[in-house]
């Protein structure tokens, strides 16, 4: 087994390692909300948005698996708090390494991290709205878990934030429901899962809408480091907006976010530059100076971007999960089992009716008693003690039926004539989970859990198999209920007396 996880672990950063414990005991922990159903949390959305929205600055994040990767994001719309528009993504590895679930922590963590860089703040309180339960548990009370390290880092943002009197909640907003912030969510995880992704913030402040961005207002105050960064891929220039092969484009909420977006929340409304149609300039306070250009190879196409020299960077998770490695070793050996399955040589029979091995089979075993559960088990396999079977095992002289026949499992439960009232009777019964006017006439058509179950039931009461009787597939015989053990005297109490109780008849 340890060479196998070695075998999944190779060429993967280090494995994480869980703790018993991240935060203490006497953690404040933040406030959480998870409404229940659809309906539910998108009026507590709206309702959050239309309440607080001139307080609050309000992010949507998102993780998303897809193609082989995972990525993670953050969006946060224009609003009243804020005249900047940003988003942040982060390449969290393959799925051999990252989960969905950890990106979705990773998008949480990156909604602080924006948080905590603005040096102006006209809120007092967050709101980060995510599809995903499992992240809002673990970010409200971190316990021994996978991840533990993005949770670490969580409770410090958390601690760090309460500290400045800023109050964070985070809320359960259901996915794919129209919301513009938690759509744009959705396209930045699924553009960040694409390797090699950028780790970067963009930030836009329009001055007013239109249909292309030809600049960037000048911010009243700094905003450090989260200014106007486009995503921009080596090929394209822009692959935040540009469709590449897979058909992914610019998030809705940067093309058409404002036609569903709540009143109280202003959204941009743009399309974000191609490098042919117009560019972003950035406040001049935020310019950074231009480095120096490595020298562009033969083939190396020449890029062109809106803030100097291209400087993309991954921001691949440090470790490897042990969810990641769980999943990978759980797919391996499902993976061989099918193989090993497919190519056995023993065990024909059973394949015919279970060409792939799935472990719901054990679960059509668990409500039977034992002698059914035993029997169809012999009769998938078709080792069961009838003659054919018994004559191939050189147990018995002959596999003829008494009706001449070979005595198959087939041949018993379909076309022995010596059985047709009883094969009528059977199928006919309420619960035999067949509802056709004659028996069945083909074996695939009663291998489903009841219909096997009955079938088994039919071929214990012809009585062909000595060891069960017509006993064992009747009900079982009512229990008495246990006896009551005789009271023992109390301490003083005279030998051979009991003493009265002092319940009440």
């Amino acid at each position: 087994m340890a060479a196998e996880m070695h075998k999944f672990h190779k060429h993967q950063p280090q494995l994480e390692r869980i703790e018993p414990f991240v935060v203490p005991p006497w953690w404040k922990r933040i406030t959480t909300v998870v409404k229940k159903g659809e309906e539910a949390g998108k009026a507590h959305h709206d309702r959050i948005v239309e309440d607080f929205g001139h307080k609050s600055l309000i992010f949507y994040t998102d993780g998303s698996g897809y193609n082989g990767g995972v990525g993670a994001a953050t969006y946060q719309p224009r609003q009243l708090t804020s005249k900047f528009v940003r988003q942040k993504l982060a390449y969290m590895g393959k799925e051999t390494q990252s989960t969905v679930y950890l990106a979705e922590l990773k998008g949480i963590h990156m909604s602080l991290e924006i948080t905590l860089a603005q040096q102006v703040r006209k809120f007092t309180r967050v709101d980060i709205f995510t599809d995903n339960q499992a992240a809002i548990a673990s970010s409200a009370w971190p316990q021994r878990q996978s991840g533990q390290w993005l949770l670490r880092q969580i409770a410090e943002q958390l601690k760090a934030l309460q500290q400045q009197g800023i109050n964070v909640n985070i809320h359960w907003i259901p996915a794919h429901t129209g919301v513009p912030g938690n759509e744009a969510a959705d396209q930045l995880a699924k553009l960040a899962a694409e390797p090699p992704a950028p780790y970067t913030t963009a930030v836009f402040a329009l001055r007013s809408p239109s249909p292309t961005v030809d600049s960037v207002a000048e911010p009243t105050e700094p905003t450090g480091d989260l200014v106007a960064e486009p995503v921009v891929a080596p090929a394209t220039g822009y692959a935040t907006v540009a469709p590449d092969s897979t058909g992914v484009t610019a998030p809705p909420a940067l093309e058409t976010a404002t036609a569903t977006a709540h009143p109280a929340l202003e959204a941009a409304v743009t399309t974000v530059p191609t490098a042919a149609s117009a560019t972003v300039t950035a406040p001049a306070h935020a310019r950074r100076p231009k480095a120096p250009r490595a020298p562009r190879g033969p083939n190396q196409p020449k890029r062109h971007t809106p803030r100097g020299p291209l400087r993309p960077t991954t921001n691949q998770a440090p470790f490897t999960t042990v969810a990641a490695q769980r999943m990978l070793a759980k797919k391996t050996t499902r993976q061989r089992w099918i193989d090993e399955w497919e190519s056995a040589p023993h065990g024909r029979v059973l394949h015919h009716h279970l060409p792939k091995p799935e472990k719901a089979t054990l679960d059509r075993y668990t409500s039977m008693k034992r002698a059914v559960s035993a029997t169809v088990f012999q009769l998938r396999t078709g080792k069961i003690g009838l003659k054919d079977y018994l004559w191939q095992i050189r147990r018995t002289d002959s596999p003829q039926c008494s009706c001449g026949d070979r005595q198959t499992v087939r041949h018993v439960l379909l076309q022995c004539s010596r059985y047709n009232a009883l094969r009528e009777e059977v199928w006919a019964s309420p619960g035999s989970g067949w509802k056709g006017p004659r028996p069945p006439t083909s074996t695939k058509e009663i291998w489903k859990s009841r219909r096997a179950k009955t079938a088994a039931i039919f071929l214990l009461r012809t009585g062909l198999l000595g060891r069960f009787t017509r006993a064992a597939v009747e009900d079982d015989p009512p229990q008495e209920p246990p006896q009551r053990a005789p009271e023992r005297a109390p301490a003083g109490a005279s030998p051979g007396l009991i003493q009265p109780s002092s319940a009440p008849a």
